[in-house]
Parts: C-alpha cells; sequence; structure tokens
C-alpha cells in the first residue's frame, strides 16, 4: 500500500510574491515584541492540553485532519481552541468548548496576503493577523459546514477548505459573527525560550517552517519524540514545555493529519503530536513565522500550576 500523501500548506517566504512577503512583514510590524509582563514563576512542566482536557470533561481535544494545504489554518484553529479552554478553567470563564470556526481566519490570512484566488496555503503571520483582526467564531453556527472523523482526526473536507481559502467563498453573517471572538494580542516568538515562556505562562503558539520529522516517534524515557530528517513547508502549534529529567527542555508539537500518526507518547499527551528537543524549536523559530496568542492586552505572567486536580 502506497503511503499517505503530505498535506502541507505553509508557503515559505522564497515562494510568495512579493506582495505576500510584503504583508507579511507588516503583520509582524504591527505587532508588539513579545514579553511576559510581571514575576514569572514556574516548575519543570506545563502542558497546555492538560488544561484543555479539563475544559472538555476530562477528554483530550480531538487533533485536526486536514485534507488540502490548510496546515496554517489547522494549527491556528487548536492554537486558538486550547487558549480557550485556558480562559476556561484558569480565569473561570463560561466560554464554549465548540471548535473554533478556523477557517474565517484562514481565508482572510490569503486575502491580506493577497491571495484572492482559491487556492492552497498561507503564512503564519497574516494568520495570526487575521486572528486579531477578524476573529474566529465558534464552529456551531447555524448553516456552518460540519464535520467529520477522518483517521480519528476532526475534518471540514478538502471541499470545504477550498471552498473557504478565499473571501468570496465565506458566509457574511460568519465574517460579521467573528468580529465577537477576536484574539487580543499576537506577537512573534524569535526562541525556544521565548516559545518557553508563552507555553508556561498560557498561551499558545503556532509555529511555521521548513522543519520535517519522522512520521513514526521514538518512545525515549517515556515519552515520544520526533527530531528534524526532511523538509515540511507546515504549519503545526506548540501546547506544552517540560525540562525533563534526562532529555532536558522538551516541547510538545501538535499536527493536523489526524490521530493515526506518529505513535502514542506515554506521557499521556493527546494522539496526532510529538514532543521534540529545544534545538529543534529554535530551528522552527529562527524562520521568523512563529507566533504567541493571548487572550489578554498583552501577556501577563500567570501561574499555571495545575491545581484542579486532586
Amino acid at each position: 500500500m502506497a503511503p499517505a500523501k503530505l498535506h502541507f500548506g505553509w508557503i515559505p517566504p522564497a515562494q510568495r510574491t512579493e506582495e505576500m512577503n510584503e504583508a507579511n512583514e507588516a503583520a509582524i510590524g504591527a505587532m508588539p515584541k513579545f514579553e511576559i509582563k510581571g514575576r514569572q514563576s514556574f516548575g519543570k512542566k506545563v502542558c497546555l492540553f492538560d488544561w484543555s482536557k479539563e475544559a472538555n470533561d476530562g477528554k483530550h481535544l480531538l487533533p485536526f485532519k486536514q485534507i488540502k494545504g490548510s496546515c496554517v489554518g489547522n494549527g491556528l484553529g487548536m492554537a486558538l481552541w486550547v487558549l480557550a479552554a485556558v480562559q476556561r478553567v484558569k480565569l473561570g470563564e463560561m466560554i464554549s468548548m465548540v471548535m473554533p470556526f478556523w477557517l474565517i481566519p484562514y481565508g482572510k490570512s490569503r486575502e491580506l496576503a493577497g491571495m484572492n484566488n482559491k487556492g492552497d496555503g498561507s503564512s503564519g503571520a497574516t494568520a495570526a493577523q487575521a486572528a486579531q483582526k477578524f476573529g474566529t467564531p465558534p464552529s456551531d453556527m447555524p448553516g456552518m459546514p460540519k464535520t467529520s472523523i477522518i483517521d480519528g482526526g476532526l475534518s471540514f473536507g478538502g471541499a470545504v477548505e477550498i471552498k473557504y481559502s478565499t473571501p468570496a467563498g465565506i458566509d457574511p453573517t460568519f465574517i460579521k459573527a467573528a468580529t465577537n471572538h477576536l484574539c487580543r494580542t499576537v506577537a512573534q516568538v524569535k526562541t525556544a525560550d521565548a516559545v518557553r515562556d508563552a507555553i508556561v505562562n498560557g498561551y499558545s503558539v503556532t509555529i511555521a517552517s521548513n522543519w520535517g520529522g519522522q512520521m513514526k516517534g521514538t518512545v525515549t524515557e517515556g515519552v515520544l519524540m520526533n527530531k528534524r530528517v526532511t523538509m515540511w513547508p507546515h504549519q503545526m502549534c506548540v501546547l506544552a514545555w517540560w525540562e525533563h529529567p534526562v532529555l532536558g527542555e522538551i516541547f510538545w508539537i501538535q499536527n493536523s493529519w489526524g490521530a493515526n500518526t506518529f505513535g502514542v507518547c506515554p506521557s499521556g499527551a493527546p494522539l496526532g503530536g510529538f514532543w521534540v528537543k529545544k534545538t529543534d524549536m529554535d530551528y522552527i523559530v529562527r524562520q521568523g513565522d512563529s507566533f504567541a496568542f493571548s487572550s489578554f492586552v498583552g501577556f501577563p505572567a500567570q501561574d499555571m500550576e495545575l491545581d484542579f486536580y486532586v
């Protein structure tokens, strides 16, 4: 049996039009500098997917399953979903745990980048800008496309992904509703230390780069590890940081290829992702298209101790 085709969708700078590169630079230039405000105090491990599990009746959120080159939207959608879970549990806000309809900011990110035709792909910067400028409504509004389960992951299907890749395919009602669900602050993260600081204070991170790993991870020291072996022009998201006693600093990356890739992590992390070492994370963020997301104005320090477990 032939191996499954890998679907990407992050457009590297060298493959972008001049208009798209200018849009990316403008988006990043309008963002504040990433900085945690206040005194940080964190331990050895913070897993934002534990917070989303708590907000989701004790079950991990299902991974996504992209069919076309919509990884930028999928990575953004998971980052925003988990950010909402942190708000719900940490702040006690009555936020619905319905999946965010990430097709809106995905399509708008292509519009911001000057891609007004149907197609695949976008950039991390314009997607982050779209989440702040246009918003991301819940996916249970009447008339919205429904998801199905493919390979253990939530999917809208390829036809819907393509339809919403252009503003002409988006229902204006949904665009109006999205403005009620704006991301308050987005900022570029340039180092693995910055990604760590975001995660340990409750802020999810999208990462876009040409980093490519193994299709099956390796269980090492009790965790499912991956490493760079190839190139994926791809966006994913980061949901955890751990100062592992043997492996050093490691980061959990959640992907959008369903639940049946990479393997099962003995640490209890969700399906469809893997841990990587700090050197891999530095390689990714040095490419300049990774972003932290906040539901606040700025990034205030937060104590993320797991005080909800008995």
